[in-house]
């Protein structure tokens, strides 16, 4: 049924599932129609008519994908009810308060709001200056909107009467901020100041402890760096795998521990769309081996996507979901349509993939930074090559120095190397955004964005093409020459 990428067809129809579920929340109507098309699935499979059978299938998850979005179209609604005015709330702070004076500032997560479980992220204005990161609060307090860029964004005010209560931790929950805690402790006692920042933001995604860094990265095109995305887990992924082989663990209990590991840190870090996109493709990949199967890349993305819409389907609208997965499809394609082969030289090699990689990422990403941020960058393409390497050589001392942050003498070593190393790398990165011409200021809007992915298809299509009536040739000269 539906060849090899039967996962990735079903994903696509998932998604248009919920755009359609987003306009048109007709609830009852699609689930009669998810019942007739799994009914018209299993007759035609059984019937062994699969090219009906699979019709129906991709059908019944456009239906599958409305009704999962349909609630969450409701959940928006009751919400915008409750704006505007003072309600019960939970709240749990995802980042450090930074004091503004009469109030502190910092991002928060709302579990309920009005007695209702609503899910979703604000920036708050805490004037009782109580409320700390990772903890749980019940609290009264207003929320409101603003608009920037034509994007909604939520805010949240506690006034200084308002006295939040705290509420008790459950054991997960009090792992992960004692862990957060403990190695802001070692970043802030061995490092200087602007390395504790900066590890702090790659490492555990505090990027509100960042100043002029967040405009050094932006200028050269590599704000991912320092972003908690697929990157950073991959790397993370690697190297917690390889530290593991350092201790003559077994190659399946290494992938086992590194995957626990991972998990554990996607949940310190936030679980964010992206993350959680990556996570959950190792996972794949990881299951695949233990299973003795082979994994397909484009159906690991592919369900790895769908486990996150079926979790939130609003994730289908957010930007940091959209790049990682572009980003990582943009690979996965690049890679199986040109076919790069890799060379002898182990350092040439790995910086042809970069390149690659980055160009692949590049390509499919552009309308789509324009569109959000208003620029295309030109350069960054060549700048991974020279900073990704570096920023692996950085995490992996990170690591070293968290590993052993109990020794004083070893952890101050190699919080002075990685000082060094930070502040080189910080350098480099202003050197490279002030070059002219590393971006240009322009807007995609989205009719211009699906003119460009059009042209793409197209011209992957017309390579192929060539391709294919390429080989006969090659063939015909092959045997005139024998």
């Amino acid at each position: 049924m539906l060849g090899g990428l039967h996962n990735f067809f079903i994903f696509i129809c998932f998604v248009c599932g919920i755009v359609i579920g987003q306009n048109l929340p007709f609830f009852w109507l699609f689930l009669v129609i998810a019942l007739i098309l799994l009914i018209l699935t299993y007759l035609f499979y059984k019937k062994n008519k699969l090219k009906l059978s699979d019709i129906s299938l991709l059908l019944l998850f456009v239906c599958l994908g409305s009704l999962f979005h349909i609630p969450t179209t409701y959940k928006d609604k009751t919400l915008e009810k409750l704006i505007g005015n003072e309600n019960e709330i939970i709240l749990c702070p995802v980042s450090l308060p930074e004091d503004r004076g009469k109030f502190n500032v910092f991002k928060g997560e709302i579990r309920k709001i009005g007695g209702i479980g609503i899910k979703f992220k604000v920036r708050v204005r805490d004037y009782t200056k109580t409320m700390q990161y990772k903890g749980w609060y019940n609290l009264k307090g207003s929320v409101y909107t603003k608009k920037y860029y034509g994007r909604k964004f939520y805010n949240l005010k506690v006034s200084s009467i308002n006295v939040p209560i705290e509420l008790p931790l459950g054991f997960w929950h009090r792992l992960s901020k004692k862990t957060g805690e403990y190695i802001l402790n070692v970043f802030s006692k061995n490092c200087d100041f602007s390395s504790y920042c900066f590890l702090s933001a790659i490492f555990l995604g505090r990027r509100e402890l960042l100043g002029d860094e967040k405009t050094w990265f932006a200028n050269a095109g590599v704000s991912h760096l320092i972003a908690i995305s697929g990157l950073h887990l991959g790397m993370t992924a690697v190297i917690l795998f390889f530290v593991l082989r350092f201790f003559n663990i077994k190659f399946r209990l290494c992938l086992g521990l590194s995957l626990i590991l991972l998990y554990f840190y996607t949940f310190l870090v936030g679980s964010s769309s992206s993350t959680l996109r990556a996570l959950f493709m190792y996972s794949i990949f990881a299951l695949s081996f233990f299973m003795k199967r082979k994994s397909s890349s484009l159906n690991s993305l592919a369900l790895s996507g769908l486990l996150i819409l079926g979790m939130d389907t609003s994730n289908i609208f957010n930007v940091g979901f959209q790049l990682s997965f572009f980003s990582v499809l943009g690979i996965i394609l690049g890679y199986k349509i040109f076919k790069p082969k890799s060379n002898k030289n182990q350092v040439s090699n790995n910086a042809k993939h970069i390149l690659l990689c980055s160009f692949f990422v590049s390509i499919w990403i552009t309308p789509l930074i324009s569109f959000y941020f208003g620029k295309i960058y030109l350069l960054s393409i060549f700048y991974n090559v020279l900073l990704i390497p570096f920023f692996t050589f950085i995490l992996s001392v990170n690591f070293l120095l968290i590993i052993f942050s109990p020794i004083i003498f070893v952890s101050q070593s190699l919080g002075n190397v990685l000082s060094v190393l930070i502040h080189l790398f910080n350098e480099i990165v202003i050197f490279l955004g002030s070059i002219k011409y590393s971006f240009i200021s322009y807007t995609f809007t989205f009719q211009n964005i699906i003119l460009y992915y059009c042209l793409i298809i197209f011209l992957i299509i017309v390579y192929k093409m060539c391709a294919v009536a390429k080989r006969p040739l090659e063939g015909i000269t092959t045997k005139s020459r024998i």
